[in-house]
Parts: structure tokens; C-alpha cells; sequence
């Protein structure tokens, strides 16, 4: 479905895959690959940002922003909230 989408994926104003997981530790690890050799961003063009706890909640926001979404957000359960609830997801 991500591949069909064509150019347009990065222009999306929301990331449209998540992957939600319990710690900052696990959130940069499953970046790190997803941006890695093999990875989404490599394999497919997917632009990949992790979000979480630990790092200034309104630098992440504004990387959000500035860099526009992400296709596949990998966030920590906290930091989400923070982002929903502010506005900037």
C-alpha cells in the first residue's frame, strides 16, 4: 500500500505507519534499523523519526514540523500523548 502511494508519501501531513513501543532505549534501536542498511529508509525511500521521552519535547515537535511528517513515526507511548496533545501530530 506505502509503495502504491507513490511520490506523494512525503508530502503527508501525518506519518501514516506507527510503531508504539515502551522505552526510549527500544524507540532509537527500532529507528536506528528502520534508517539502517535494509531499512525502510533505504529499501523503500520511507522517511523514518523516532519521538521520546528523555530528549526537549518541543526540539522534537519542531523537527516535526520543519522536516514534515515522517512516513513511519516510532514514538514511545509519553511522548505521543505530549506530541497529540499539543498540536503537533
Amino acid at each position: 500500500h506505502l509503495l502504491a502511494r507513490g511520490s506523494h508519501l512525503d508530502n503527508a501531513k501525518n506519518p501514516m505507519g506507527l510503531v508504539l513501543v515502551p522505552t526510549r532505549e527500544l524507540a532509537q534501536q527500532v529507528s536506528d534499523q528502520c534508517q539502517g542498511a535494509g531499512g525502510f529508509k533505504q529499501l523503500f525511500g520511507l522517511a523514518v523519526a523516532a519521538v521520546y521521552g528523555g530528549k526537549d519535547k518541543v526540539e522534537q515537535a519542531a523537527e516535526l514540523e520543519s522536516h514534515g511528517a515522517p512516513s513511519i513515526l516510532v514514538a514511545t507511548p509519553g511522548r505521543l500523548g505530549d506530541l497529540l496533545a499539543s498540536g503537533a501530530l
